[in-house]
C-alpha cells in the first residue's frame, strides 16, 4: 500500500531532472557492479513494476497528476523492491559493492 507523503512547496523543488541523474547514476553503478546483461534485465523488472504501480501512486497523490518527487518516489520504490527480491544480490558484500558505486557515480554527478 502507498503511503501519502505531501510536504507542500518544498515538494515541488525536486525536478524531473533530479530522477533522471539519479536513474543514470545507479543505472551506472549498476553496470560497473553487475555487468550490463544483469543490469539491464533488474532495470527492466523495477520498470514493469514501476507501472505497475504507477495507479497506485497516481490516485493517492498530493495533488492531480503526479509530481517530479511523486515519480522520485515511485522510482526509488520500484527500483529498490526489484533490488532486494534479486538473486544476484543476495550477498551483503555485492549489495555494499553496487552501494559504494552509486555512492561514488552521483558524486560524479555533481562534479
Amino acid at each position: 500500500r502507498v503511503r501519502v507523503l505531501c510536504a507542500g512547496d518544498s515538494d515541488a523543488s525536486v525536478e524531473k531532472a533530479t530522477v533522471l541523474r539519479l536513474q543514470d547514476a545507479t543505472q551506472a553503478a549498476m553496470s560497473r557492479t553487475l555487468g550490463a546483461k544483469v543490469t539491464s534485465r533488474l532495470l527492466q523488472d523495477s520498470a514493469e513494476r514501476m507501472e505497475r504501480m504507477r495507479p497506485e501512486f497516481d490516485a493517492s497523490g498530493c495533488r492531480a497528476g503526479m509530481s517530479a518527487t511523486d515519480e522520485l518516489n515511485l522510482m526509488s520504490f520500484g527500483l529498490f523492491r526489484t533490488l532486494n527480491t534479486a538473486p544476484e544480490l543476495e550477498s551483503e558484500a555485492v549489495r555494499r559493492k553496487v552501494l559504494l558505486a552509486l555512492g561514488e557515480a552521483l558524486i560524479q554527478q555533481h562534479d
